[in-house]
């Protein structure tokens, strides 16, 4: 049986154990580990997979991208931050990528993120009901995160996995995601799964589908212009003010938002309760920050062209990912940058790919010219 299995069977076993991998009782131990799993099995796949896609526009726009960031290691701050992230997008987005455009189907990878999810969520129940409970307990950030250390690491990836499952109509493994998102409670995550909801409604009740986007954007939009600066939005739009000062036309270099940010500190108050944020908490903002405005316009094509193909799963998972990147991180951390590579990947072949537009292009100037010589 081992032997029949393809790419994506082993993509369901690689998301099982990228769910469940933790080190207990080391701060960063579960993201290094996290990395490390996707990092070296997502790269053997690539290269052992049997199936081909096609070369997509968004493929084009992904290797400018790549290019960029590695380009600006010559002027990033620290060349270790900027080489480390350079390796994840090159480890990680663009294997599961390119994975994503060659395979029929995600179902196993939704399967083996939705079970690697179910020990996240008994834990979480303990940690959130029973916390005096010595059983419960794991490292952890922001409680009650089960084995992610952050509960809206936790229901960031639970949002993506439950969207890929309604959609692939999986019914019996629903119940770990969605146990992870009520009990973590993070507006973000919510947020995602109801653009995706008006996506799908899209094609079936148009008038319905935007009334909910304008409410969900609308009502994210108010909360963070009118909360206090203490509170978790306050402090986001602090951060984005403060990154806006710092811009440049080239950005500061891949990677260097944790060295470079400081510097133009004066929105943002450091105190004994908040801490210096690692990242923009908007992936975009960051992306403009550390590429300047070509790396931010290519970062945003990216996702625009893997959302401009027929309706799919993978399309209203790249919704939801680009939600989440509007008030977090996703893109930085190797659960969500796995899962929504590969839906951004599928969802791009559902475009049409470059060689036909380039061939369409080339038909259509030909025709012109032709009858404008006809004409003459």
């Amino acid at each position: 049986m081992m032997s029949r299995w393809g790419t994506q069977e082993w993509l369901g076993v690689l998301a099982f154990l990228t769910a469940i991998a933790f080190w207990n009782g080391a701060l960063d131990g579960s993201l290094i580990f996290r990395w490390c799993l996707p990092a070296l099995g997502l790269p053997i796949l690539l290269l052992t997979r049997k199936e081909q896609g096609n070369w997509t526009l968004a493929h084009t726009v992904g290797l400018a991208y790549l290019l960029l960031a590695f380009i600006s290691l010559a002027w990033t701050l620290e060349i270790l931050d900027g080489a480390q992230r350079f390796l994840q997008i090159e480890l990680v987005a663009v294997p599961a990528f390119c994975i994503g455009a060659s395979v029929k189907s995600l179902k196993w990878v939704y399967v083996g993120f939705a079970l690697g999810l179910i020990p996240s969520a008994l834990l979480a129940i303990g940690q959130a009901y029973f916390p005096e409970h010595q059983l419960w307990y794991v490292v952890q950030a922001a409680k009650p995160a089960g084995l992610w250390m952050n509960r809206n690491t936790m229901a960031e990836i639970s949002a993506l996995v439950l969207i890929g499952l309604l959609a692939s109509r999986i019914w019996w493994a629903i119940p770990a995601p969605i146990a992870c998102l009520l009990i973590a409670q993070e507006r973000i995550a919510f947020a995602a799964l109801g653009l995706a909801a008006a996506g799908w409604l899209w094609s079936r009740h148009k008038i319905a589908a935007i009334g909910i986007a304008v409410l969900i954007l609308g009502g994210g939009g108010y909360t963070i212009l009118t909360s206090p600066p203490e509170s978790s939005a306050g402090q986001r739009m602090a951060i984005w003010q403060d990154s806006y000062d710092g811009l440049t036309p080239l950005g500061r270099g891949i990677g260097s938002f944790l060295t470079a940010w400081p510097e133009h500190l004066g929105h943002y108050a450091i105190t004994g309760v908040t801490q210096r944020p690692d990242h923009a908490h908007n992936d975009f903002v960051e992306a403009l920050f550390e590429l300047g405005p070509l790396g931010a316009a290519l970062l945003l094509l990216l996702f625009a062209l893997c959302l401009c193909g027929a309706p799919s799963a993978e399309g209203l998972i790249v919704l939801a990912l680009a939600t989440e990147c509007l008030a977090a991180f996703p893109l930085h951390l190797p659960a969500t940058l796995f899962l929504g590579a590969l839906a951004g990947g599928r969802a791009a072949v559902a475009g049409v790919p470059i060689h036909r537009r380039l061939y369409g292009l080339a038909v259509a100037y030909s025709r012109r010219h032709v009858g404008a010589s006809g004409a003459a």
